[in-house]
This record gives structure tokens, sequence and C-alpha cells, in this order.
């Protein structure tokens, strides 16, 4: 996936081991992990740290998948997309600020048009 200047996205994937000694410790010294006494989420955008790591065997739950996340999965993998949307929304602020002033200028310049509209109607 790429973006419209060609840079590659960054794709997230989350994660699931069973909670083990090995897979606990490998999640504490990850940036979005989840740890239960049953199971261990992470969520990251290099899996080739997984692969590399001692906690095999795991899977990939695909977004069609997360159906059968409980609520507090869910909330806990939303809190991760907020921080990731956040940090994205700081690096490309300059980039967001012109595209809502542009929106508000043509935002202006049709209701200008429509007040000049219904103008020549009366």
């Amino acid at each position: 996936m790429t973006t419209n200047k060609g840079k590659k996205k960054k794709q997230y994937n989350l994660c699931a081991f069973n909670s083990t000694e090995e897979s606990v410790e490998f999640a504490t010294k990850q940036r979005f992990s989840r740890i239960t006494s049953e199971y261990t989420l992470i969520y990251t955008d290099n899996t080739n740290i997984i692969d590399d790591s001692v906690c095999q065997p795991y899977i990939i739950i695909k977004e069609s998948e997360t159906g059968c996340l409980t609520d507090e999965d869910r909330d806990w993998l939303l809190s991760c997309n907020i921080v990731i949307i956040a940090e994205e929304a700081v690096k490309h602020k300059e980039l967001i600020l012109n595209g809502m002033s542009d929106t508000i200028k043509k935002l202006e310049k049709a209701l200008e048009a429509e007040k000049q509209n219904l103008s020549d109607n009366e």
C-alpha cells in the first residue's frame, strides 16, 4: 500500500500468542501489548521481530476476524490506533492544516455563490 507521494504506509498486524513466560517477557518489550492470563496480544508494524523471537507459534488476527476479540481487547486495539493516528496527525500537521484551509475556502466560495444565486432569484 502506498500513499499518493509513493511512500509505503505502515501496516500494523495484531498478533496473538498463548501467554507463556517467554511471550509475556517479549510482549513487555513491545510498544503495544496486552497480556491476559490466557493469551498475549501484540500490535506491531514489524512482524519480523516476532519471527525472530522465541515466541512461537503465534497467529495474525485479520481485521475480518476481530469479532473474536473481547470488548476489552477491542478497546485496547482502539486505543493503540488512536495513538498511531495522533502521531501521524502531528507528523503531517502542515498538510492537514493546508487541506482544512482549502476546504474552508471552497466552502466560503460555494456559500457566496449560493447567496448570490438567492439574491438574483428575489
